[in-house]
């Protein structure tokens, strides 16, 4: 199982790179699985993956924009989950097994949900730098319906995935595991902001 396999940060940079050179390939099937591979590797390096000690040795909010500056790589949560974003969308764009294509649709259900809780993140910050008495979400201490609305705005913008999965993939066997599942797609099928 995938569970079991144990990387250092030297054999999952390895890793990653020979899946950069099977993504490449002609071949759709090799490609759309290292695409998806890549992907989960990517977004298992941000805070909401299993992999985040790859790149960080402790974690915390404040790392949240973990920047190397000498390698000009961008390794913030943001970045990371967009680049999988990416891969998960170009394995679906090249997948024809629907089972394998939900899967990739639900990574990328994934992402936007890291994408807003990291859009969330970057406004807090922005508004406690103006008004530091706010709280992580961007919150006074009193109820703010304007907010609240903006909260319940940005959630749908992050929501496209969980709409297709739900209009194209609702028949698959995946979709159905996924239900089971995650709270925010039952939520999202339900009707609930």
């Amino acid at each position: 199982p995938a569970d079991t396999i144990r990387y250092t940060p030297l054999t999952f940079a390895e890793r990653m790179v020979a899946l950069q050179k099977d993504a490449a390939s002609s071949d759709p099937a090799t490609s759309a699985r290292a695409n998806y591979l890549l992907g989960v590797g990517l977004i298992n390096l941000t805070a909401v993956g299993n992999s985040w000690l790859i790149v960080s040795r402790s974690w915390s909010p404040a790392y949240s924009d973990r920047y190397f500056a000498t390698e000009r790589i961008d390794l913030s949560d943001s970045s990371l989950v967009n680049h999988a974003y990416d891969r998960f969308k170009r394995a679906l764009s090249l997948e024809p097994d629907r089972e394998r294509a939900a899967r990739d649709v639900w990574m990328a259900a994934r992402c936007e949900v890291g994408e807003y809780y990291a859009y969330l993140d970057e406004r807090w910050a922005k508004q406690t730098a103006i008004e530091p008495s706010l709280d992580r979400y961007g919150n006074s201490g009193r109820y703010d319906s304007l907010d609240h609305q903006f909260r319940l705005d940005a959630h749908k913008l992050h929501r496209n995935n969980f709409a297709l999965l739900k209009s194209k993939f609702s028949d698959t066997q995946y979709a159905e595991e996924v239900i089971k599942e995650c709270g925010y797609y039952r939520d999202f099928v339900a009707g609930m902001p």
